[in-house]
């Protein structure tokens, strides 16, 4: 199963938060010494446990900066919506982003 695999990937929590779906987004960082890889992984909660996680927005290295902070929200046309964001850290080599990412609506 390929969503296993990439939950293993060896990337790092940057970034989390609840969306108005009531489930538990993460934003997780890899970087390969040439570029930053972003990855979202969304969690279900249950009163018993925590249910195993999904990847909902994967980006490839090199292809965003460093994703550091994740707003979760419900647009116009109700759809959930990532909003993810990197500063250049007063770096030149860095760019300062904001990325919205809407889910489909017939995400499980």
């Amino acid at each position: 199963d390929k969503t296993k695999d990439k939950v293993h990937e060896n990337l790092r929590p940057v970034g989390a938060n609840f969306g108005p779906d009531g489930r538990l987004y993460v934003l997780k960082r890899g970087f390969n010494g040439l570029g930053f890889k972003s990855q979202v992984r969304r969690f279900e909660i249950t009163r018993k446990s925590l249910l195993p996680a999904q990847v909902v927005f994967e980006s490839q290295y090199g292809v965003f900066d460093n994703r550091k902070g994740l707003a979760i929200w419900r647009n116009t046309q109700d759809q959930v919506t990532l909003t993810m964001v990197s500063d250049n850290n007063f770096n030149p080599l860095e760019t300062t982003q904001q990325i919205d990412f809407n889910l489909p609506f017939n995400m499980p």
